[in-house]
């Protein structure tokens, strides 16, 4: 009995020790199906040397840089040789079963008695192992130690696959800015704002016909004159 009891707490630090961490927050979350259809990039985490790190939405991977759109809508440039390692949260997993699988089958052995000593390991053994592979499983990772000897970096050959699981795999388009990847509205310009004046009528408020417009770019045309006014008279 106190076995089991025991083997709960070393059950979770060895989930913990073995698995991967997705550091994408639970709202970003996407399924295999949505990671394929939404037409956006992984959520990427990227730690710098020497500086704070960079989180949100791969944008572009290539040119020597990563580009991030953050969680803020700012769009951050990183260049390769400042990465000191990048994880992508591709597509959700199913760690989190796998996991309380293991912790209820781990308990069950209670029940065993005496052979527990014998049941409690395999499912220690077989379930850490599965929940580890699960939660790799919708990751991409490139690690500190991959970097290698110049010219050519393992570190930099992993950033160059990782633009596989970008917005735009072939590079960021010229003129493509954060506004554009937020999907806001480009500001007019003010000249291009106002509206032109209505042309001016040819009957005036008065009902006198005002001048025709310019012909050819001349002068313009004076009004017809009026008919004149022939008196009638009533018939004797």
């Amino acid at each position: 009995m106190r076995t089991s009891d025991g083997a709960a707490p070393l059950l979770a630090l060895a989930l913990a020790c073995s698995c991967a961490t997705n550091p994408t927050p639970d709202d970003r979350i996407v399924s295999q199906e949505e990671a394929i259809s939404s037409g956006k990039g992984a959520y990427a985490f990227v730690r710098c040397d020497g500086a704070a790190a960079v989180a949100g939405e791969l944008i572009a991977s290539g040119n020597g840089r990563l580009s991030v759109l953050t969680d803020h809508g700012g769009l951050v440039h990183v260049d390769y040789a400042r990465v000191a390692d990048l994880t992508l949260g591709v597509h959700d997993n199913n760690f989190d079963g796998i996991a309380a699988w293991t912790v209820l089958g781990s308990l069950s052995t209670i029940s065993h008695g005496f052979f527990l000593i014998f049941s409690l390991p395999v499912w220690l053994a077989s379930g850490i192992g599965a929940a580890a592979n699960e939660s790799h499983r919708g990751l991409f990772v490139c690690p500190a130690n991959t970097r290698s000897n110049p010219p050519v970096s393992s570190m930099t050959s992993c950033l160059i696959d990782g633009a596989a699981y970008a917005r735009f795999p072939q590079g960021l388009p010229p003129g493509v800015g954060a506004a554009q990847l937020l999907g806001r509205a480009p500001v007019a310009p003010a000249e291009a704002s106002r509206v032109p004046a209505p042309p001016a009528s040819t009957i005036d408020g008065g009902g006198a016909q005002s001048a025709a417009p310019p012909v050819d770019g001349g002068a313009p045309r004076a009004a017809p004159p009026a008919p004149p006014v022939v008196p009638y008279d009533r018939p004797q």
